[in-house]
């Protein structure tokens, strides 16, 4: 079976639809980015542009861990959608299941029930839930400075106010501690029941910054025993890695999860 070439359009036109459908800004940020080009296609750790230009790309939003089209992961997807692209999600599925098996020894066992949701916000939201659920507590500690996903769940925990606008008097009962108050734990728990204890070990959005690891220590010391669940949500696997060891596998500063979210990489 073969397709006909997919049509590139234009830069300009791609401006232009960007600007009417999406956003201006974007638009915007786009242009200066591409010097007025757009990316065509990527190979490696290389984006080749519109105009025949090629970039070194340094991140890609921390998806293409293993650079753009790599041979296996191709491979990988090319036999998956021959066989069967989507599932029937009423019959079981072998490669759901040894996926949810390879996870849960990636981190030895620890770990044993895994979630698969759409994205990262969802698997923060699933956490949440299961976290005020299992005890019937409300509040949930995150930290300043943390970035956690979209949804409503997952922006009630995330810090900054401006991704939090419009949805005032339906959030989720957070208090954002300070991440350098290694006591911020402990004088919470005294307060009054708390669900969860969430926080990223590397703050992605907040410029890949390390929380400081004998905070985090405290933090579980005093947090074991008083709160349902300790939870870390690495959402930049590869920052995650050149902090705390093991690409999110080994505890960060000694804290065991009793749920770790991850999205992306």
């Amino acid at each position: 079976m073969t397709t006909a070439p997919t049509r590139q359009p234009a830069a300009a036109e791609v401006f232009d639809q960007l600007r009417r459908h999406l956003s201006a800004k974007l638009a915007l940020t786009g242009s200066f980015a591409g010097r007025g080009a757009v990316e065509h296609s990527a190979e490696g750790c290389r984006v080749t542009l519109s105009d025949g230009r090629s970039a070194l790309d340094f991140g890609s939003y921390a998806v293409t861990l293993l650079g753009h089209r790599h041979p296996a992961v191709l491979a990988a997807v090319r036999a998956q959608l021959d066989t069967m692209p989507t599932s029937t999600r009423s019959l079981a599925n072998p490669v759901a299941a040894e996926a949810a098996a390879r996870l849960s020894e990636y981190f030895g066992g620890a770990l044993p029930k895994v979630h698969f949701g759409l994205n990262g916000s969802d698997a923060v939201e699933v956490a949440l839930k299961l976290a005020r659920l299992a005890r019937g507590r409300e509040r949930v500690l995150a930290v300043r400075g943390g970035f956690h996903g979209k949804s409503l769940g997952a922006l009630a925990l995330t810090h900054n106010p401006l991704y939090r606008v419009g949805l005032r008097g339906c959030a989720v009962d957070v208090v954002h501690l300070d991440p350098e108050d290694p006591d911020a734990v402990r004088r919470e728990v005294r307060s009054g029941p708390v669900a969860a204890v969430v926080f990223e070990p590397v703050q992605g959005e907040n410029g890949a910054v390390p929380l400081p690891v004998e905070v985090l220590r405290q933090w579980c010391q005093d947090a074991a025993g008083r709160v349902r669940d300790l939870r870390r949500d690495p959402v930049r696997p590869a920052a995650l890695r050149g902090a705390v060891g093991g690409a999110g596998r080994g505890s960060a500063g000694g804290c065991g999860p009793g749920r770790q979210a991850a999205g992306r990489g």
